[in-house]
């Protein structure tokens, strides 16, 4: 699994939560209506100020739209780090009662 892919899962999740369509999330975030379509379906991630807005929009803290997602640099050379992400995605890990 892909960050982008982890990031469209958490997002989705938390919306749904939220009891939100895509185009209510985006008007609530101050957002393009098809911006969250895009960033659920992997086309696109967000800047640091649509995550901002995302997490106020949604009520959650940019982290929970971030969790699982974890970068680890190499420290061999000039070699480039990998993301890792979490064995068990959001809706698996998480309770329909929160």
């Amino acid at each position: 699994m892909t960050f982008q892919a982890r990031f469209a899962e958490n997002l989705t999740w938390c919306r749904k939560r939220a009891g939100l369509t895509q185009e209510e999330l985006a008007a609530r975030a101050a957002l393009g209506r098809d911006t969250v379509w895009k960033y659920e379906r992997q086309v696109h991630v967000p800047i640091l100020d649509a995550l901002i807005r995302l997490g106020g929009a949604l009520s959650v803290s940019p982290a929970e739209l971030l969790d699982g997602i974890a970068y680890r640099p190499s420290f061999i050379g000039t070699g480039e780090g990998r993301y890792e992400i979490a064995a068990a995605p959001p809706s698996e890990a998480r309770t329909s009662g929160e």
